[in-house]
């Protein structure tokens, strides 16, 4: 059962990861069309729904939400995933 639900924990956190890579390659482009913005967001979005599902209602319900402020949660999102991992993932420390 451990291994199950850790194998689906690296599997969602892995899709988040392209996810916000895709999103932070999107906005980076020099020409920003408005099109390249929305997908940045959508895709941000969608990678922050795999760790936390009440998150997708701030952006669906059309508050007012930056790229930057996704980016963060995404930071948020994956700083936990490795301290969770970590606790699932015991490594032996050397003194």
């Amino acid at each position: 059962m451990l291994f199950a639900h850790l194998n689906f924990k690296m599997k969602y956190r892995t899709a988040a990861h392209c996810m916000y890579e895709k999103a932070k390659r999107l906005e980076a482009e020099p020409a920003s069309t408005l099109n390249s913005q929305s997908s940045a967001l959508y895709l941000a979005t969608t990678a922050l729904n795999f760790a936390r599902p009440q998150f997708r209602y701030l952006y669906f319900n059309q508050q007012l939400i930056t790229l930057e402020q996704l980016r963060a949660e995404a930071l948020l999102v994956e700083s936990a995933l490795r301290v969770d991992n970590g606790k699932l993932q015991r490594r032996p420390t050397v003194d």
